[in-house]
Formats: structure tokens, sequence, C-alpha cells
């Protein structure tokens, strides 16, 4: 998984912001994402800059926003999934908004990678969803 490959490989990120322990889950929508729930999961920290990326690793820019920040304190699993479940399909929605760019998930030391266990925080950038054209007729 993304996870295994990238905490080994951590320290080699150069100009790190944020204790060790703090980690985030970006999850970037493909191209047909209106279409389907299919998307690419980095995992990350943050960095001063995008400039130094080790090798096998990639920068993403994730744009200032406002987002709505979900607590989920069930781990991972299937409570992970009913509350994302819950967030895009009944949450946004309901909310009058649209999602405007990359969610993701903060992790910091409420969470235990080692069981999956623990507290952290799904970030939803939103925006007013666009006026539906009413139907001609």
């Amino acid at each position: 998984n993304v996870w295994t490959r990238f905490v080994p490989r951590m320290p080699e990120v150069p100009g790190r912001i944020g204790g060790d322990d703090v980690t985030y889950g970006i999850c970037c929508p493909l191209e047909d994402a209106r279409e389907s729930d299919r998307f690419t999961y980095i995992a990350a920290v943050r960095v001063q800059a995008l400039d130094d990326s080790p090798p096998g690793m990639t920068g993403v820019r994730v744009p200032a926003a406002r987002y709505a920040v979900f607590g989920h304190a069930h781990g991972l699993g299937p409570a992970l999934v009913r509350t994302v479940r819950h967030i895009f399909g009944e949450w946004l929605p309901a909310s009058g908004l649209e999602l405007a760019g990359h969610d993701f998930e903060y992790y910091d030391s409420r969470f235990s990678p080692a069981t999956g266990t623990g507290e952290f925080f799904i970030h939803v950038p939103g925006r007013p969803a666009a006026a539906q054209d009413a139907p001609a007729g």
C-alpha cells in the first residue's frame, strides 16, 4: 500500500513542515471523476517547496480553500467507508456546496499508523454549487 512504501522514505523529504507524526492523505480526482468515484491517493507531508522531491516521489499543490472538517475516530476499514459515503453521498449534496479541489486527510499523534486506529480529520473543500439551469418549457 502507499503508506507502507512512503513512511520509511519520509526522512528523505527535504524542507518538511510540522512534526514527524503529521502526515496527509490527499485524494486527487481523476479526469472522469464526475462519472465515477475514482481518484489517485497520495501519502504526503507538508513541505516548504515542491522543487526538491526525492526520486520516485512527486509534489502536489493543494490550493487554499474553505474546508468542511470531519473528525473520524473509528480507525480504518468499514467505519471509514461509511464516513466517506456520508460526507460525499449525503452531506455534500445537501450542503449546497460542490467539491472545489482535492480533499485530504490530516493525521497526527492521535492516529496510530501501526494499528490503523485513532482519530484523524477529513478536509473537504467546498464552493457554492453552480445553479442548475431550469428546464425549458
